[in-house]
């Protein structure tokens, strides 16, 4: 798609086609960012290794669509306090089904909005999350897990140098008991 040439009207303007593939004048690909939240499509010229965050409701973490297709158009996500109810919602649908804590969806909500929840939220009822923030939840897992087995992998290490048997001199046991198996 790189060699993909736009094709110009006789206004000098690019053909709608182009523009929705995601093609620019330069030939780059356009990336797309997903908010998490409010389902706000925004498009971005060259997506870079930034902390990106949403223009709507203020989400950190958007989903990073490098490669966009060519029926992902831009488009406007629901209103701020909406957004920030839905997905106090979704979280504590969450808690909620996997037994999780009490304080779960309000520190998951603090991850992905910088700050921590009203009060009043937790009297809304739970309703099931969206898909974005199904997808943001199962990214966070996957980094615990992977910090989680590097730790114990640490651990392991330093197991393996601590199994040498420690014998304890007792006046009723023979060195030679301490070998039986049972």
């Amino acid at each position: 798609m790189a060699n993909v040439r736009t094709a110009e009207r006789g206004d000098g303007a690019v053909h709608e086609v182009h523009r929705a593939a995601g093609l620019l004048e330069g030939g780059g690909v356009m990336g797309l960012l997903v908010c998490v939240a409010c389902d706000r499509c925004q498009e971005r010229s060259p997506i870079q290794r930034l902390r990106y965050y949403c223009i709507n409701c203020g989400a950190y973490f958007p989903r990073v669509i490098h490669r966009r297709k060519w029926w992902m158009d831009p488009k406007n996500g629901i209103i701020k306090q909406e957004a920030l109810t839905r997905t106090y919602a979704g979280l504590k649908w969450i808690r909620e089904n996997r037994n999780y804590s009490r304080g779960y969806s309000a520190v998951k909500f603090k991850v992905i909005f910088g700050y921590w929840p009203p009060d009043y939220f937790e009297l809304n009822a739970s309703q099931p999350p969206t898909a974005g923030l199904i997808r943001f939840i199962a990214r966070e897992n996957a980094q615990w897990k992977a910090l989680k087995r590097a730790e114990e992998k640490e651990k392991g290490a330093d197991r393996a140098g601590a199994s040498l048997r420690v014998y304890v001199t007792s006046p009723l046991m023979a060195d030679s008991d301490w070998d039986v198996k049972l």
